[in-house]
């Protein structure tokens, strides 16, 4: 039986747990505060809408772990990884704009 991970903090209450394939290692919020992109560390991009958890869309990107991701007011998306790239995606869909 899976064990429940949500965390448990006096006064804050989770609205929805989002399960990863690997260790979480990167987060960055849309400017607008509406979209969150999680990176991990087996390559793994998702975008999350904020307010319900859905998953507006899971690619596996990199073959290294995600150091650090960035949001730009434009709707792109920065990314670094351990196999030594740093690519430019579309938020909305993450397409793959430039390396």
């Amino acid at each position: 039986m899976p064990r429940d991970v949500t965390p448990k903090v006096r006064g804050i209450t989770p609205r929805w747990a989002l399960p990863a394939d690997d260790y979480v290692t990167s987060l960055a919020w849309s400017p607008a505060g509406d979209i969150l992109v999680v990176g991990d560390a087996s390559g793994a991009l998702r975008a999350v809408e904020g307010a319900r958890g859905a998953v507006h869309w899971k690619i596996d990107a990199h073959a290294g772990g995600v150091l650090c991701a960035e949001v730009s007011s434009q709707g792109m998306l920065a990314t670094a990884v351990q196999d030594g790239r740093a690519t430019l995606r579309s938020l909305a869909s993450g397409r793959e704009l430039a390396v």
